[in-house]
């Protein structure tokens, strides 16, 4: 019997101590809580200052960043054009023609920035060619415009790569038409919708 007296002890021991643990915890929980319920005044003063910081740099950058307004055509070399071989470049030599849509055409104008994308030549790895608007002809059937572009540079990409151009040769064409800052794109928008 004595025994069993001393296990009875035991129990409710353990029972208490279980009962003081999950209040402890409890206790700790709502300690807890009552921190994360009122974050620090320096964290929420510091954070504050670092998101106008952010966006202030956004705001004031988009003044200075240029994003170009370009007009995308497809690239045609045309059978009877001879294309010089890579012994005989000499500047400003070689001419192609890109069928750009008529929506928006009336912005291109000759001496124009182009960037000369071929498909058999990624731009990533190879470049892309540079050029510049040359003449400028309305295709009526076609319901598109006709822009020559002379090649500058011959046909070394700004990755300063020679390449091989033939009539079979698909590409994109590039029209630069406008350099704006991300602002003066911006702004027209905003004047809208006040």
């Amino acid at each position: 019997m004595t025994h069993k007296h001393r296990d009875l002890p035991k129990q409710s021991t353990d029972t208490s101590s279980k009962k003081m643990e999950e209040g402890s915890i409890e206790l700790r929980s709502r300690e807890v809580q009552e921190i994360l319920a009122r974050p620090p005044k320096s964290l929420i003063r510091y954070g504050t200052s670092v998101i106008c910081g952010v966006l202030l740099i956004l705001i004031v950058g988009s003044f200075f960043f240029e994003y170009p307004d370009i007009i995308t055509g497809e690239l045609i070399v045309t059978e009877t054009q001879q294309l010089p071989d890579a012994d005989e470049f000499k500047q400003d030599q070689i001419m192609v023609y890109a069928e750009v849509p008529s929506a928006r055409a009336g912005k291109i104008k000759p001496g124009q920035k182009v960037n000369i994308k071929l498909d058999a030549y990624p731009y990533l790895e190879f470049g892309t060619l540079q050029g510049l608007t040359h003449t400028i002809e309305y295709i009526p059937d076609g319901n598109y415009y006709l822009v020559e572009v002379q090649i500058v540079k011959n046909l070394t990409t700004n990755s300063h790569k020679i390449i091989f151009l033939n009539e079979r040769t698909p590409g994109i064409v590039e029209i630069i038409t406008d350099n704006r800052s991300l602002m003066e794109r911006i702004l027209p928008f905003l004047k809208k919708s006040i």
